[in-house]
């Protein structure tokens, strides 16, 4: 049996190529193939402009090549998140308590708990981001943590006007009235659109 031995390492070295070419092209999928998951926008961040180191222009859902060394691709959530400002448990099971706790005209305190739902539109994206990026914690998670405070003082600027008997008696629907205009303007101040806000008796 005789073996063509040049041809034999010319194969070989042909494999050994081929096996190169495609750890290279694994590695440039890994590195600079990025993604945004559905229902978000991506928000791209240049690390070296110090001038204009945000894009206006959002990007999509899907994959695309992006120079990991230069750029940052922060996802930004476009579908609607509830919050619950009331007592409960967070992830890791310890309890908290995001009660609204306001002032009415007469000096007392009005213990208020909501339940919130709110979106992110795509055109708003940029500038959340500018009001809530963070170096070491998604961008939701942010907005999220700093809601509470953004809603007290929405809902103090309209306890204010009533006494603490017609807050919780015959004016109740008026202010909660006044109420949600008042936290979807405060919100919208930061790039947020409210889609409900209800009281929870």
């Amino acid at each position: 049996l005789k073996i063509n031995l040049s041809k034999y390492l010319k194969v070989s070295r042909w494999i050994r190529t081929l096996i190169v070419l495609l750890l290279v092209g694994a590695i440039f999928l890994l590195f600079f193939i990025d993604s945004v998951p559905p229902n978000h926008v991506g928000v791209v961040y240049n690390k070296f402009n110090t001038g204009n180191a945000i894009e206006e222009k959002v990007l999509s859902p899907g994959y695309r090549i992006i120079n990991p060394i230069s750029k940052s691709i922060y996802d930004i959530s476009t579908y609607t998140h509830s919050l619950h400002l009331k007592p409960g448990t967070n992830k890791e099971g310890m309890p908290f308590d995001d009660t609204i706790v306001t002032q009415t005209r007469d000096g007392q305190w009005l213990t208020t708990q909501a339940e919130v739902q709110y979106r992110v539109l795509p055109e708003d994206a940029v500038f959340v981001f500018e009001q809530f990026m963070s170096n070491n914690r998604a961008v939701d998670d942010n907005l999220k943590e700093k809601m509470p405070p953004i809603i007290q003082r929405a809902l103090e600027s309209v306890t204010t006007k009533y006494d603490v008997v017609g807050a919780l008696g015959a004016e109740r629907g008026k202010m909660q009235a006044e109420i949600e205009q008042a936290v979807s303007k405060e919100l919208a101040k930061y790039g947020i659109t409210m889609q409900s806000f209800t009281l929870v008796d």
